[in-house]
């Protein structure tokens, strides 16, 4: 993703995926494909990418975040399937 938000709140983030962390960055004009590395953040609970410029698939590893409970992309440009095995994910709430 390029630019550079405005908003953006890291609570509790490890990028080693050893606690619960939320990243909001809703409305914060991103553009660019989502990296396969956030599928791998697996204490990931609530991804807020909503209201941006972001295209591409929703990668294959976004699958492995069984934690999530919130998944916000809308209004974005992405195209494929969202991978069916994130709906393993007895957590998520809101997508």
């Amino acid at each position: 993703m390029k630019n550079i938000p405005k908003r953006s709140y890291w609570i509790n983030f490890d990028v080693y995926g050893n606690l619960r962390c939320k990243t909001l960055l809703s409305g914060n004009r991103l553009s660019g494909s989502l990296p396969d590395e956030l599928g791998y953040l697996l204490h990931l609970d609530r991804l807020q990418i909503d209201e941006n410029h972001i295209s591409g698939p929703v990668p294959k590893s976004f699958a492995n975040l069984s934690r999530i409970k919130h998944l916000h992309m809308n209004n974005n440009s992405l195209s494929g399937r969202i991978p069916s095995e994130l709906s393993n994910a007895s957590t998520l709430r809101h997508l």
